[in-house]
């Protein structure tokens, strides 16, 4: 078995097309920056929604107070474990011309901003529960979204050691190769469904239940950022398992590996 020394070999791992190099035909690259595009303004919407929806409806951001010490955990939750996270698996496809090396920085820069805005976010509510005597980890949204952020976190170390540290055997990185490439799409979506229920779950505190049905402005800014989400999670699945949108070896590069696997997985 010849060596697989990163996650974005994966990319030499799709079967051989007429387009063997890192840039894609034209037809092809216009619709994939079409749709990364569409990605980007979808992400930043959300990200601009969050911030209006808290400063409109929920008192804003304030580190000093509590109610509002809370309000940074949407935020900061969304910005790592959905816009960051869901950049950061298509990267080796938007940056596909760079080489390996650079791709890897890139990579790992997105990842780590992902782990920095989640560990904030989850210190907000965590910080915030403790401070309002709010009994921790109680409700469906709190398990669903630790058990993301610790998968999550698992899977950085491991890849970290597999693909990063030197000297790890290549048969062990092969192994993980498809566990590393699928499980991030795995997290990825337990973090959506993560964000939807602590949507509703804030509406109900924040409006309460009888008045929710109304619709009431906070509900709505509550319901169009859950539609955005998972409409721009549709998008990233879209880009990251989209066969005609898979990196090709560069030209110096070549081929590295004559493994085959599913034409429909992310890098």
């Amino acid at each position: 078995m010849t060596e697989v020394s990163s996650p974005e070999e994966l990319e030499t791992l799709m079967p051989s097309s007429s387009n063997t190099q890192g840039s894609m035909n034209p037809a092809n690259t216009k619709l994939f920056n079409i749709i990364l595009l569409l990605s980007h303004s979808i992400g930043s919407i959300i990200i601009l929604l969050i911030i209006l929806w808290v400063n409109k409806h929920l008192g804003g951001f304030d580190w000093s107070i509590p109610a509002k010490e809370f309000n940074y955990h949407p935020l900061f939750m969304v910005l790592g474990m959905v816009y960051l996270y869901g950049n950061s698996i298509i990267s080796y496809r938007i940056f596909r011309t760079l080489d390996k090396p650079k791709l890897k920085i890139i990579h790992t820069i997105l990842h780590g901003g992902c782990l920095i805005f989640t560990a904030l976010g989850l210190f907000a509510v965590i910080d915030f529960h403790n401070r309002a005597n709010i009994v921790n980890f109680y409700s469906l949204h709190s398990w669903v979204g630790i058990f993301a952020a610790s998968v999550y976190a698992l899977q950085w170390i491991g890849s970290f050691y597999a693909f990063l540290f030197p000297g790890i055997p290549a048969q062990y990185r092969a192994f993980l190769l498809p566990f590393h490439v699928r499980g991030g799409l795995i997290i990825f979506t337990i973090s959506i469904a993560a964000c939807l229920t602590g949507l509703t779950e804030k509406i109900f505190f924040s409006v309460g239940k009888e008045n929710y049905s109304s619709l009431p402005p906070s509900a709505l800014y509550a319901n169009f950022i859950g539609v955005l989400i998972v409409l721009f999670a549709i998008i990233i699945g879209y880009l990251v398992t989209e066969s005609n949108f898979a990196r090709k070896p560069l030209p110096s590069e070549g081929k590295t590996s004559n493994l085959s696997m599913d034409s429909q997985r992310p890098e």
